[in-house]
């Protein structure tokens, strides 16, 4: 096929977008090709987290692969400049990193307005208050606007029980799981192991 204008438009842009790539020290081109010849589901935090131009650069590397922010989003403003450079397709929410439902929740609106998707990090390996936590979120969030995963399915209860809930109802069966409906995260702390494991305690009086 003969090379056109367009053609060599179209590789001189590619060839910037390579340069511009490699002086930010990001992934070699090569990586980005063999990664388009395979079947991913989103490519995570491939660069650090500060670097949202980057980001965005490679994203336009990525071919259809989502791309997902974890280190790179822990505040509503990052949350917003992630969203205003158009830098990712998904947000890694980590409640215990983000700061709990109340600001996740934010999130998940900067997240709708700007057409990113959401995804729930943390494995819960050891703790019922996560995972029912990270439950809740999912069960309240428009399920178009959520990654079709929940990464404490893979954790809770897979190493062993969380000592300070030996006795759960609050389990993974075959695949899904519902959030508690009891008060608060609806899991019940076991007060004796949790005096047993506490390391420090401080009385706060009002």
């Amino acid at each position: 096929m003969p090379e056109t204008e367009a053609h060599r438009r179209v590789a001189s842009r590619i060839d910037a977008k390579i340069k511009q790539l490699e002086a930010r020290g990001l992934l070699e081109v090569e990586i980005l090709r063999a990664m388009a010849e395979h079947t991913l589901d989103y490519v995570e935090q491939p660069i650090a987290r500060d670097d949202v131009a980057g980001l965005a650069a490679l994203r336009e590397f990525m071919d259809g692969i989502p791309l997902m922010a974890d280190e790179s989003l822990v505040t509503l403003e990052d949350a917003y400049e992630l969203a205003r450079a158009r830098a990712v397709d998904v947000f890694c929410i980590k409640l215990y990193k983000t700061g709990g439902l109340r600001r996740a929740k934010k999130i998940a609106a900067i997240a709708e307005v700007s057409g990113t998707l959401l995804n729930v990090g943390g494995l819960a390996a050891f703790s019922q208050l996560e995972a029912a936590a990270a439950a809740h979120f999912y069960a309240s969030t428009p399920p178009e606007h959520m990654m079709p995963a929940g990464e404490f399915l893979f954790g809770v209860g897979a190493i062993g029980p969380d000592p300070l809930v030996p006795e759960t109802d609050f389990v993974v069966s075959d695949g899904h799981v519902a959030p508690p409906g009891r008060p608060g995260l609806g899991i019940t702390i076991d007060e004796d192991a949790l005096a047993r494991h506490t390391l420090r305690k401080e009385q706060i009086k009002g």
